[in-house]
């Protein structure tokens, strides 16, 4: 069966107090690393995984990263789904 890995980002505002990421995007692909580069380029941030997090890579090929700019801070998560 086919697959596509949708990506959902969050996005916060650094100045707000609060912890929910308010804003939310979706993002989908074949490849797993033309969707990370595409995320990058549209946001114009670099996405790092956190390496004391064992869970930045999922065992489907899925992804989790985090990325900032000036004024956001952005959390990155990709899962795998079958194309019906």
């Amino acid at each position: 069966m086919d697959k596509i890995l949708i990506a959902e980002v969050r996005k916060k505002a650094k100045f707000e107090d609060n912890s929910k990421f308010g804003f939310r995007s979706t993002f989908v692909s074949f490849d797993r690393d033309k969707l990370k580069n595409e995320i990058e380029k549209h946001y114009k941030i670099e996405l790092v995984k956190d390496e004391s997090n064992d869970f930045p890579y999922f065992t489907d090929g899925g992804f989790k990263y985090s990325g900032e700019n000036e004024d956001w801070l952005f959390e990155t998560e990709a899962h795998w789904h079958d194309i019906i």
